[in-house]
């Protein structure tokens, strides 16, 4: 995988050329800003076998595979996590909202948000079609 201009890539398994993927799961604030932290030296990353690379939806500010593993305190950490590390999967996302400097009530008293908070419209999967192997 690789991470380019704020977008993510796949290589799949025998194939030649990265795939963008289309991340329509990912709000507007988030959607095509997905970012390296400054630290990270690396755009392109080969997954181990039985590993994996996770990420979260709010790209600006999830603890996840991009710095957060690479950093912990743990000897020999890495930026993945086996399987085994995995204990569960989320069942309702509540969202984040920062009604100080995304929305809410305005001076004027109407209610507006920046970005409206998607709650329970997220979808629960999603498939990647440019993935597909042929």
């Amino acid at each position: 995988m690789k991470f380019e201009e704020g977008n993510v890539f796949l290589k799949v398994s025998g194939k030649t050329n990265f795939v963008k993927l289309n991340e329509g799961y990912l709000s507007l604030a988030n959607n095509g800003k997905t970012f390296l932290p400054m630290d990270v030296k690396e755009t392109e990353f080969l997954v181990p076998e039985g590993q994996y690379f996770t990420m979260g939806d709010n790209r600006n500010n999830s603890s996840d595979s991009r710095s957060c593993f690479m950093s912990c305190s743990i000897s020999g950490s890495t930026h993945f996590v086996s399987r085994a590390n995995i204990v569960g999967k989320l069942f309702v996302d509540f969202g984040y909202v920062n009604i100080f400097r995304e929305g809410g009530i305005r001076a004027t008293g109407e209610w507006k948000w920046t970005y409206a908070p998607r709650f329970l419209s997220t979808p629960k999967d999603w498939i990647y079609p440019e993935l597909k192997v042929n």
